[in-house]
């Protein structure tokens, strides 16, 4: 079975914010697409809720998705933009920050 939206996330922490962070889309474009507007809206920012749920905004506002029998492009939207707020979540508690 094929996945309805993933995402991927790489963070670099230093000083207490997010000095990169690069978000990979998958099943949401015609190939995995790199949300380069979601990634730097979270260059310099300190690890937040709220900052997270900006990026995942924004990975919505980057897909591309189609509407098909696994999902319609609406729900891939939204789904994307919850996965990307979970990721971030995970991987800055990998890097040693704190949200």
């Amino acid at each position: 079975s094929a996945a309805v939206a993933a995402v991927a996330v790489r963070v670099v922490m230093g000083g207490g914010v997010i000095r990169e962070a690069r978000l990979a889309l998958g099943a949401v474009a015609p190939v995995p697409l790199l949300a380069e507007r979601a990634g730097a809206s979270l260059s310099g920012e300190a690890p937040s809720r709220d900052a997270f749920e900006l990026a995942g905004a924004i990975c919505a506002e980057e897909s591309l998705p189609i509407t098909d029998l696994r999902g319609s492009a609406d729900f891939r939207r939204e789904l994307v933009s919850v996965l990307a707020r979970r990721a971030l979540e995970e991987a800055v508690a990998r890097a040693g920050g704190a949200s």
